[in-house]
């Protein structure tokens, strides 16, 4: 089952499971799920802290996009979204040294995305002495914060708001994309995880990415992924550029960064969890 919140119910629920299943497994999606800042939802909190305390003889595993070892005072496995690789088309996108780089987010925008960090960005570089235009995608639903700090800054010329696009007509925008855009401000949420199933989606297309923190999947040094900082900070636009110079001409540049999540499948995520009942 996923965890949303706990209450009298849920926590009856699972009793009752309890009693006809020999393994209870929770999935705590995107642990910690909120943040604690809206008081009209304060009833529902404490009723989530209070019976928090009372799952854990109900459960025998939770599963999270997180990198803790326990949660609830039960053991956790690490997961990870995953995806149907097939369902993506590899980006067509030819790139050479005088191009435009083009960035691409995909998404419906929460806080915990930083597209702040990388607007402000935008606007510091190009306040100096850019080198080459770096121009930004947005396709999806943002937030009127986004969509405000756009006209503040006056970067509509820069930063191309799409709106929500599927099918051919998305695939023909990831063709003029060079770099996926992750999440940027994953501190907000109380994570160090900068990758979500975007980031997944992006690589299935062949796309270089970027965001802030770190990775449950990708382990170690990659040529193709650049790691920020994960906090408030501006982004620095030239060490994006610089990143993407070093990369580009690699040979089948988008047919290895496929190849790097060919093997999340949602069969991978669940040998995880059966693996810890052998």
């Amino acid at each position: 089952t996923r965890y949303m919140f706990f209450d009298s119910m849920f926590l009856s629920f699972l009793k009752s499971c309890k009693k006809r299943t020999n393994r209870i497994v929770i999935e705590a999606h995107s642990y910690p799920i909120y943040n604690k800042i809206d008081f009209l939802y304060y009833p529902i909190y404490l009723q989530d802290y209070i019976y928090t305390t009372k799952c854990a003889k109900y459960l025998d595993l939770v599963l999270a996009i997180s990198d803790k070892s326990s949660i609830w005072n039960t053991k956790t496995v690490q997961i990870d979204n995953a995806i149907v690789i097939d369902d993506y088309k590899i980006s067509k996108r030819s790139y050479t040294y005088n191009d435009d780089i083009n960035l691409i987010f995909v998404g419906y925008e929460y806080n915990v995305h930083g597209l702040d960090r990388l607007i402000k960005g935008l606007h510091k570089y190009y306040s100096l002495s850019p080198q080459k235009k770096v121009n930004l995608i947005l396709v999806g639903k943002m937030t009127k914060k986004t969509m405000n700090l756009i006209k503040k800054y006056n970067m509509s010329e820069y930063i191309k708001y799409l709106g929500i696009k599927c099918g051919e007509e998305l695939d023909n925008i990831f063709d003029y994309a060079d770099i996926g855009i992750g999440i940027l401000a994953p501190y907000r949420r109380n994570s160090s995880l900068g990758t979500g199933l975007k980031t997944k989606e992006y690589m299935a297309r062949g796309l270089p990415i970027v965001y802030a923190g770190k990775s449950i999947s990708i382990k170690g040094e990659c040529n193709f992924i650049y790691s920020l900082p994960n906090n408030n900070s501006i982004i620095d636009i030239n060490s994006i550029i610089d990143f993407y110079n070093n990369i580009y001409t690699i040979t089948d540049m988008h047919y290895q960064i496929r190849n790097l999540v060919s093997n999340l499948t949602w069969e991978n995520q669940f040998e995880k969890m059966i693996n810890n009942f052998q």
